[in-house]
């Protein structure tokens, strides 16, 4: 019993292991979390090793044909910085700025043809200011302040 114990502990470890592969980045390891029914990665987490911490660096989600969905750093665990969500395609659908896992400052949603669809900034997870939306062609149509009580 110790024995098939031992080699089925040795067996989820060593799956495990060689299942997460260096990235691109000096040091950052990549772990596939979630796959498609074909194998192909969904949902992509990355991260670093110091001492005896694991330190998860990267978030990225793909669409099936293997291009990314959504993308952006991690802090603490948490959402840091740009994070940026493409349409299947290629082009940039949004992106956001977050601090501390809250949206923090600009905002930014374009249409399918890739002009602004709305912008605006974000405090602490709450939308703040002047929100500007515009048509397709580009052009200012309303305006929402989130200030204003």
């Amino acid at each position: 019993m110790k024995t098939k114990l031992f080699y089925l502990t040795s067996l989820i470890f060593f799956a495990v292991l060689f299942s997460c592969k260096p990235s691109a980045n000096s040091g950052e390891q990549e772990l596939v979390v979630k796959r498609y029914p074909d194998n192909k990665p969904a949902f992509v987490k990355y991260f670093k090793v110091e001492g005896r911490d694991t330190i998860f660096t990267k978030e990225k989600v793909l669409y099936q044909n293997g291009k990314t969905r959504l993308e952006g750093s991690l802090l603490h665990g948490k959402r840091d910085g740009t994070w940026t969500v493409y349409r299947e395609d290629g082009k940039i659908w949004s992106q956001t700025t977050y601090k501390d896992g809250l949206e923090e400052g600009l905002s930014v949603v374009n249409h399918e043809n890739g002009k602004v669809y709305y912008e605006g900034t974000y405090k602490a997870g709450k939308r703040t200011g002047i929100w500007k939306f515009y048509n397709k062609e580009g052009q200012l149509v309303n305006e929402n302040n989130f200030d204003v009580k």
